[in-house]
């Protein structure tokens, strides 16, 4: 195991020496060791560092605008490509497997496009698990979805 000083350490972080007192001071570096009155740390020492100060501002799309994008994807024909962009495999095969469940989609359809997105959506207990944890709850998104799919229909 190769050790360096305080001093050298800290050149090799690319922080202050006092930064790496302050890490030693509350145990972050693992491995260190004092011998006599100076440190020896390892060099793959990780302090841990924690972020400081206000975390960066994610832009987060409002829930109503991700469940607009989910009913137009849903209210059309059903392409792997554009499923698998919308979201994770087994996600977007548990939708899948939700609309081959209502009355007026293509039960045979959309269970391929489940099995094709991910097999192991296909068991109850996985469903049941995946239903458990949907954003989209059937009792509000089904009905969306069926008067999004009859307007679609409609003549201009």
């Amino acid at each position: 195991m190769d050790y360096k000083s305080l001093s050298e350490f800290a050149a090799l972080r690319g922080v202050s020496p006092s930064r790496v007192m302050y890490w030693l001071k509350h145990d972050r570096l693992a491995g260190a060791k004092k011998a006599g009155s100076f440190w020896i740390i390892p060099a793959e020492a990780d302090p841990d560092v924690k972020a400081v100060g206000r975390p960066a501002k994610v832009e987060e799309i409002p829930f109503r605008d991700k469940e607009e994008a989910m009913l137009a994807l849903c209210a059309g024909a059903p392409d792997v490509r554009a499923w698998r962009r919308a979201g994770t495999p087994r996600f977007m095969a548990g939708m899948a497997i939700m609309l081959a469940s209502t009355p007026g989609f293509d039960r045979k359809r959309y269970l391929a496009l489940a099995e094709k997105l991910d097999p192991t959506v296909l068991s109850v207990d996985a469903f049941e698990a995946w239903l458990a944890t949907n954003p989209y709850k059937p009792s509000r998104f089904l009905p969306k979805l069926q008067q999004l799919r009859k307007h679609k229909k409609k003549p201009s």
